[in-house]
């Protein structure tokens, strides 16, 4: 593996092939450290059993998001699995499969969750709601749709607006995810299309006790 500064990384095998893997980041302003962060996600993602073509793409990763930050920056595996899902829209849609993954993106920030049930498609008052929860600083907006699949155009349609940082389509996981991480607010689309905060018992769900 072979580190090129700002054209990213690029890894040699043993018969000729070679990888390379461009820098993914918003803006540089630092690359104090970056090496250091590469050695230190390829170790990881090695010692994880991950390929070396996965341990390659994660170390650029990493290392793209250290440079955006001064001095010499701790990348966390939240930073990483939070722009591991920013480069697909499809990546916002959970079920209790890959759950784990959104509670390391959601493990130090805080959110809202959206219940919406689905069945009359996009109102002017989901939209709304989601253009106002989905604009607050430092608070990322989590949908979860009650009664529809993943693959319901729908719910892609949901998915490719930028203010959705995430969707979940399962009742289960909404529930352990709120048990685990409590959310700042939940809010629900109600019987009579109003939007407004809830409980999950209103919604017809409910946190497991431990």
């Amino acid at each position: 593996m072979v580190t090129r500064s700002e054209h990213g990384l690029s890894l040699f095998e043993r018969n000729g092939k070679r990888t390379d893997f461009p820098v993914r980041m918003r803006e540089m302003r630092d690359v104090t450290g970056a090496g250091d962060t590469v050695l230190a996600m390829l170790t990881y993602a090695v010692a994880n059993r991950l390929s070396l073509d996965e341990a390659a793409q994660l170390s650029n990763i990493a290392a793209g998001i250290a440079i955006e930050r001064f001095g010499c920056a701790r990348v966390t595996l939240a930073d990483l699995a939070r722009r591991l899902l920013e480069f697909d829209v499809t990546n916002k849609i959970f079920d209790e499969d890959h759950l784990y993954a959104l509670k390391a993106a959601l493990s130090d920030r805080s959110y809202h969750v959206l219940s919406l049930s689905g069945s009359q498609g996009m109102t002017s008052s989901i939209f709304a709601a989601i253009h106002r929860l989905g604009s607050q600083p430092n608070i990322d907006l989590i949908l979860h749709i009650r009664d529809l699949e993943a693959a319901d155009p729908f719910v892609q349609l949901l998915a490719s607006l930028q203010a959705v940082k995430f969707i979940i389509v399962h009742e289960p996981s909404v529930c352990a995810l709120c048990e685990e991480l409590p959310p700042k607010e939940i809010y629900a689309e109600f019987a009579d299309g109003t939007i407004r905060p809830a409980r999950l018992e209103e919604i017809g769900l409910k946190v497991v006790e431990k």
